[in-house]
């Protein structure tokens, strides 16, 4: 039986992600899946089939069985209505909701889905379109460009020259991850960068490291780019986050840490930041190595650079869950280890106050110079 099912206006800014709830009450044996049905809205002629969508046992979360559908950056700007919602038990037994039911019990609710233009490319081309970066310089300055870099993953240095010092903004897609660079924002040498990242989660990642030592319980996922280094200028990284992934990470309340291996811990990156409307984690950074993405707040950290994301924050670090690395040891595996003085900062230790008694055996050694050299001046 479906229950609070009401009228509502979904507007998704594509590319984006229609996504609801239904609130399903199971009867003695079970829900067992569903069929839901969205219809095109046509303005001068019936509405017309446009997706089906289909909803099982493994779709029921704390908030209802959930439903999405992804409209990628070519779709035109459209209304949609969920058109009926075909529900069956366990048992085989069959009950459909329709907009048209003559029974009021089964007649829907109407749920409009109004889609609107995003941002949308101003020129598309790949890592292995030919001289792919003599167009982006070409392009206008304000221009929006996407770079498919699915098939050869090396986006050449020549292309971040193209779009220093102009309003350009790049976006390099591999694999449902999207790098994004404003041409403001380039301001260090450009390089070849590799955009290939590998992703663990904290389950299947325990060969690279423990994650028990920096972050207690929780899931996650390990993200690990390539040896890039420093960027040619700060980076929006956006990881597509499909079911699995939103399931076992979260949605909300995530935390985005850098690993310092050098440094012994975590730096702070991100606090408490939300699944984007277009389902994606999103969050700056300046340079490439290995980041988490967690469910629960770490320890402690070393060091916080979550600044870099403040549209994104939701919660400021307090300075006592930052490691002071000068006066405090890391404790690792219940041994304490003092951290190494070439990772901190010099300490200058002042020289004891001089007592009476260095005063004068300080002056008994002056004298004693003084009357020698007389001495040995006289004789000559």
């Amino acid at each position: 039986m479906l229950k609070n099912y009401k009228d509502e206006v979904f507007t998704i800014r594509v590319p984006g992600i229609f996504r609801a709830y239904l609130d399903i009450d199971d009867d003695l044996s079970g829900f067992n899946r569903g069929k839901v049905t969205i219809l095109k809205i046509n303005e001068d002629e019936p509405n017309s089939l446009a997706y089906f969508l289909y909803i099982g046992a493994s779709s029921k979360t704390k908030d209802g069985y959930r439903m999405e559908l992804p409209f990628n950056e070519f779709i035109a700007a459209e209304s949609y209505v969920i058109g009926s919602i075909e529900l069956e038990d366990v048992a085989g037994n069959k009950v459909t909701y329709d907009l048209d039911a003559e029974d009021p019990q089964y007649r829907l609710a109407r749920k409009v889905i109004n889609l609107v233009k995003g941002e949308t490319a101003d020129l598309i081309t790949g890592t292995m379109n030919e001289d792919y970066e003599t167009t982006i310089k070409e392009s206008a300055d304000d221009a929006r460009i996407a770079i498919d870099a699915t098939k050869n993953s090396i986006v050449k240095a020549q292309v971040f020259d193209s779009v220093r010092d102009t309003n350009k903004t790049l976006v390099i897609n591999n694999k449902a991850i999207e790098w994004v660079f404003y041409g403001k924002d380039i301001v260090h040498a450009s390089k070849d960068i590799d955009s290939k990242i590998t992703i663990s989660t904290f389950a299947a990642g325990g060969a690279k490291m423990n994650i028990e030592n920096y972050i207690s319980g929780g899931n996650g996922l390990i993200i690990d780019f390539a040896t890039n280094g420093l960027l040619p200028g700060k980076a929006l990284i956006k990881i597509k986050a499909d079911y699995t992934l939103r399931d076992y990470v979260g949605e909300s309340d995530l935390y985005v840490y850098y690993y310092n291996e050098a440094g012994g811990g975590l730096e702070a990156v991100a606090n408490k930041i939300n699944i984007s409307e277009d389902g994606f984690y999103e969050f700056y950074i300046t340079h490439n190595s290995r980041y988490l993405i967690s469910s629960k707040k770490a320890k402690s950290v070393i060091k916080d650079a979550s600044a870099i994301n403040k549209p994104f924050n939701n919660e400021t670090l307090a300075e006592q869950e930052i490691i002071d690395t000068e006066d405090k040891q890391l404790e690792n595996d219940g041994i304490a280890e003092t951290v190494d003085v070439t990772e901190t900062k010099s300490k200058i230790i002042p020289t004891e106050t001089p007592n009476e008694n260095t005063t004068l055996y300080v002056f008994g050694m002056i004298l004693l110079f003084v009357i020698g050299y007389t001495t040995y001046t006289y004789k000559k």
